[in-house]
């Protein structure tokens, strides 16, 4: 019996510990200072939710979906913020909260930094943010009169 407790304990414990995308930890190892997305619980749930509320109008869902959005995140955020803050080595103006998907932009964080939020556990990712580049569209030129379907 003692060996079930200790093994779901340790399954536990590991479940729900903090983790690192290697390729950052090498990179903070390295530069001593790297851009981090702290990837929070999903939130997912509220906006599935929110489609079985029909008694309401969608504008009450939306509003309601929101707010809920807002309060769960303000709340599951709320630790890691003072995880980051009480190191006293990122400003302020450096971190930057998402509500949507439950994230934390913290810009030239240290390994310091990196290690009070992974002490904290639980349902927490940190990776590099995701760069996304445009490309300049290609403008086709027609030398047709003829008129086009607009669709």
């Amino acid at each position: 019996m003692n060996k079930v407790i200790v093994t779901f304990a340790f399954f536990f414990a590991v479940a729900s510990a903090a983790t690192i995308d290697p390729a950052l930890k090498i990179k903070l190892a390295r530069n001593k200072v790297a851009d981090i997305n702290i990837v929070l619980e999903s939130i997912d749930d509220i906006y599935t939710n929110a489609a079985a509320a029909r008694d309401v109008t969608s504008e009450v869902r939306v509003t309601n979906m929101i707010a809920e959005a807002h309060l769960r995140t303000s709340i599951e955020q709320a630790p890691v913020l003072a995880a980051v803050l009480a190191k006293g080595n990122v400003p302020k103006k450096n971190i930057r909260t998402f509500w949507i998907s439950n994230e934390i932009f913290v810009k030239d964080a240290d390994e310091a930094t990196v290690d009070a939020i992974l002490a904290l556990g639980g349902e927490i990712h940190i990776r590099e943010p995701i760069k996304v580049h445009l490309i300049d569209p290609i403008v086709e030129e027609s030398n047709s009169t003829t008129r086009q379907n607009v669709q």
